[in-house]
């Protein structure tokens, strides 16, 4: 009697034995899996840096800052930065242009400057700033309130950077200020396709 007591007791410890020890290997195999998936996932290579160097020029900066009043006056403010390298980008960038609307807004050149590769820096000064009729005048005189400020870039050659900001200040709105948002709108995007078609040119 007591050896089949004993060994329902031994049966008993093993069956709750095999019991725990299910549980435990059922409570760590998702560790094991996660350790595996960790072991077997390659590390990614860091990501390569562009390669700008076939580009005519690079846009390292460009932005534009505009505030409008309560009485529908407005300021806006640009400035560039573009690395030149080729001669397409000193074609386009050789002579900017600036333009206004002569009867409701006035615009000032804050600066027009070139970065040598040395660091060295040429300023264009004001005597090579024209004030000129649109081109579009010459077709369509109805148009001839618009006008340009043409700036000759001095000493801008293949390795430079080009740096430039003007200010805009209209001072006789033609609409309220939420029309005169979108129209700045447009013309912000206008001037930002000219540039990227201009950077993509070969």
């Amino acid at each position: 009697m007591l050896i089949e007591v004993n060994e329902k007791i031994s049966i008993r410890c093993i069956q709750l034995m095999s019991k725990y020890l299910c549980l435990f290997v059922l409570c760590l195999a998702p560790c094991f899996d996660l350790c595996s998936v960790y072991a077997q996932t390659p590390s990614k290579p860091a990501p390569s840096k562009p390669d700008y160097s076939k580009e005519p020029v690079v846009i390292e900066q460009d932005s534009t800052k505009v505030v409008f009043e309560n009485d529908g006056t407005s300021t806006r403010q640009s400035a560039a930065r573009i690395r030149i390298q080729s001669d397409a980008g000193l074609q386009r960038y050789g002579v900017l242009t600036f333009p206004y609307q002569n009867s409701t807004e006035s615009v000032d050149i804050a600066y027009v400057r070139v970065i040598r590769s040395d660091g060295a820096v040429v300023s264009t000064p004001a005597d090579n700033v024209q004030d000129m009729p649109a081109e579009i005048t010459r077709a369509a005189p109805f148009y001839s309130d618009l006008r340009e400020k043409h700036v000759a870039v001095k000493g801008l050659r293949l390795g430079d950077v080009l740096e430039f900001s003007g200010h805009w200040h209209c001072a006789k709105p033609l609409a309220p200020w939420p029309v005169l948002v979108c129209v700045q709108l447009l013309s912000r995007r206008h001037y930002s396709e000219a540039g990227t078609a201009n950077q993509r040119a070969s």
